[in-house]
C-alpha cells in the first residue's frame, strides 16, 4: 500500500485544464522555452525533460516521498531532483 498523501491524480486533472499547451510535445517550442528535471528512482541519476506531456514532467520535477508519488513516465519512475542533489547547479 502506498504511503504518500497524494497520488497526484487531482493535481494532474487540475493542471491538465490550465495548462493550455497541451498539444505541445516538444519544450523549445513553448513561448518560453522549458526544461524540467527529475530524478530516475531507480539510478539516482538525473533525467533532463525536453518533451512529452508537459504536466507530468513538472509533477514528476516536484514529487516528493511521502507527500507525492513518483511519476511513471515511459516504465520509468521520477521523483524531484531536489531529493538527491539540492542545488541543481554546477
Amino acid at each position: 500500500m502506498s504511503q504518500e498523501l497524494s497520488r497526484g491524480h487531482g493535481i494532474r486533472n487540475y493542471s491538465h485544464r490550465f495548462f493550455p499547451v497541451r498539444h505541445i510535445l516538444d519544450y523549445s517550442q513553448l513561448f518560453i522555452p522549458f526544461l524540467c528535471t527529475s530524478t530516475d528512482l531507480e539510478t539516482s541519476k538525473l533525467s533532463l525533460m525536453k518533451e512529452g506531456d508537459l504536466v507530468q514532467s513538472v509533477l514528476a520535477s516536484t514529487a516528493s516521498p511521502s507527500l507525492i508519488a513518483p511519476v511513471e513516465i515511459n516504465r520509468r519512475l521520477y521523483i524531484d531532483r531536489g531529493v538527491s542533489v539540492n542545488i541543481p547547479v554546477k
